[in-house]
């Protein structure tokens, strides 16, 4: 898995937007959760990349609580997936995207306003 990582730093991105603020769960072993903080998560994604960044490439980079159709399917063949509490936070910012974790479509929260 860190292999794909390396050779793709977006993904890196994306990882590190959908650590924060998300809490993963492994649904056949309920109790086992797992969160960190967006430090953390921006200093994994460096680590994955492997191009001597550090978390500060990645800290505030804009992608924060956004879990893409890629890193759900990357971690969800390791087990994991966002434990229902964190499902009403993904994507709930102006400006940003909502994505649909059961169908993988992705919508502009700010096309509403924009249309409208």
């Amino acid at each position: 898995m860190a292999d794909r990582f390396r050779s793709d730093r977006q993904l890196c991105v994306e990882l590190y937007g959908a650590l924060c603020n998300i809490v993963w769960w492994k649904k056949e072993r309920p109790e086992t959760r797992w969160a960190c903080s967006w430090r953390y998560a921006g200093g994994l994604a460096a680590d994955l990349c492997g191009q001597g960044e550090d978390y500060l490439d990645y800290y505030c980079s804009g992608n924060e609580q956004m879990v893409g159709v890629r890193i759900r399917e990357i971690l969800g063949t390791a087990g994991w997936e966002p434990a229902p509490e964190s499902l009403p936070l993904i994507g709930r910012r102006p400006g940003l995207c909502e994505v649909d974790l059961r169908s993988g479509e992705t919508r502009r929260l700010d096309q509403d306003q924009e249309e409208g």
